[in-house]
């Protein structure tokens, strides 16, 4: 004989499984990309403003509220749906804070950079207002000009130029513009960089400072234009940490 009281639990029980399943694909299916991953190589992760962690597949979509992070020998490139390209380098943390690119309007791109670089080519929201798109670092803000420009933040963690026979650089935020024009900001004042130039902030207290050429971590160890065809074949071949 059947026990109505066990079978009707089993099957309310059932049924809330699929109406919350069903939920939260709506919710997922409601969330547009920030963009998709072009190319990934070695081991990168992404953990959604959900908790959810997620490892990173070439196709794939990220999404605003991402922070996606990259491991040893792994390289990430990132192409927004403005078009902007960010080529993520080895032992990087990156934030997607605010994301929003109607297609009707300005839109806006807020990241923040925790650990690590990137070369960043920005799209269509920093050419319709250079305003609405900001880059965090521990050390400064940065804004844009319409720009391709490089970062890396050392904290104990930029000693990979020993490989190549140069010392490891002093802990700070080091920038170089390839296009355009960046400004950073911070506690201490702000500094124009233009195409050409390199900058330098010791901390977040510290003034930004002009540096009076390349800085060797962007020479020994640069990373490609993320645009360009070739770079694919750069960040396959690469044996940087």
């Amino acid at each position: 004989m059947i026990n109505i009281n066990s079978f009707t639990k089993k099957a309310l029980f059932l049924s809330l499984i699929i109406v919350t399943a069903i939920s939260s694909w709506q919710v997922i299916a409601k969330i547009p990309a920030a963009g998709k991953i072009v190319l990934v190589t070695g081991k990168a992760a992404a953990l959604s403003s959900d908790g959810k962690t997620r490892k990173l597949k070439r196709g794939g979509p990220f999404y605003e509220g991402d922070t996606i992070e990259t491991q040893r020998k792994s390289f990430v490139k990132l192409k927004y749906t403005d078009g902007g390209v960010m080529l993520l380098r080895p032992v990087t943390k990156l934030i997607v804070e605010k994301y929003k690119y109607p297609k009707n309007g300005i839109g806006k791109s807020v990241t923040n950079l925790v650990k690590g670089g990137l070369r960043a080519v920005t799209g269509v929201i920093a050419k319709r207002n250079r305003e609405n798109y900001k880059m965090k670092t521990p050390s400064a803000t940065m804004g844009v000009r319409g720009t391709d420009f490089t970062v890396r933040f050392c904290n104990g963690d930029c000693e990979d130029l020993e490989d190549y026979g140069a010392p490891a650089p002093d802990d700070g935020l080091y920038t170089g513009v390839n296009k355009g024009g960046i400004v950073l900001t911070n506690a201490a004042g702000s500094q124009l960089y233009n195409v050409g130039q390199y900058g330098y902030i010791a901390g977040n207290k510290s003034k930004p400072r002009l540096l009076p050429s390349a800085p060797a971590i962007f020479v020994i160890d640069s990373l490609p234009d993320p645009t360009a065809d070739n770079s694919d074949d750069f960040i396959e071949g690469s044996s940087c940490k």
